[in-house]
């Protein structure tokens, strides 16, 4: 029995025949692997899950690690596949890779990933793809293409991160100023002679105009 995988045939139709048999068998055998291996995955993932949902957060992510050796990112990418997947009506699933899976399942945009889990088919890179046709690439499009724009902040926003700056750096200034004060009283405890009196003394009093300017704006 000759074993044919999709979408090879046609590419080995010059090939030796009893190469091009071993060549369909041995890539029978990678996607049953692959089968397998989302399986499994699914399967860790719904696992892990169920953990979760039992122990205090601080003591589940100590245990996946001692017992696991997983990650909070690791385990939270499993359960998210578990979770947008799992429960998947097609078969399809199974047979996409598990890289793309993974990147699916961080896509925001739900209909899209509920429509490929469902055996359907979405629009990407121009042509209609179901999930096991999915390049990884595809699948980055899809992610990326599923965030919400962030949105052009207004005049009133701008301003508002503006005064929250200003805010912080005179918070900075009234620190720096306090600290220059006493290095400076200290300086003349000891009797410290200070080079360019006159330009400290110019540029401080233009300071002082500057600090009441802005006070003055305030109230």
């Amino acid at each position: 029995m000759q074993i044919q995988p999709k979408g090879s045939v046609s590419l080995l139709a010059g090939i030796q025949p009893k190469i091009r048999d071993v060549v369909l068998k041995e890539t029978a055998n990678i996607q049953g692997c692959w089968k397998k291996t989302v399986e499994n995955l699914l399967d860790i993932g719904h696992s892990l899950d169920k953990i979760k949902e039992m122990l205090p957060h601080p003591i589940f992510l100590a245990h996946i690690k001692a017992s696991l050796g997983l990650g909070e990112m690791q385990a939270s990418r499993l359960i998210a596949l578990y979770r947008k997947f799992g429960s998947a009506g097609s078969s399809k699933v199974l047979e996409a890779k598990p890289s793309v899976l993974y990147l699916l399942a961080t896509a925001k945009d739900l209909d899209k990933v509920e429509a490929l889990a469902g055996g359907g088919k979405v629009l990407v890179s121009g042509k209609r793809k179901s999930i096991d046709q999915l390049k990884v690439e595809d699948a980055i499009k899809l992610r990326e293409s599923s965030k919400k724009p962030t949105p052009e902040p207004s005049d009133a926003d701008i301003d508002k991160q503006r005064a929250d700056s200003a805010f912080e750096s005179l918070g900075d200034l009234c620190q720096e100023i306090e600290d220059w004060s006493k290095d400076l009283a200290r300086f003349h405890r000891k009797g410290l002679a200070l080079k360019d009196r006159k330009l400290i003394i110019d540029t401080l009093k233009e300071t002082r105009a500057a600090i009441n300017s802005c006070i003055a704006s305030i109230e």
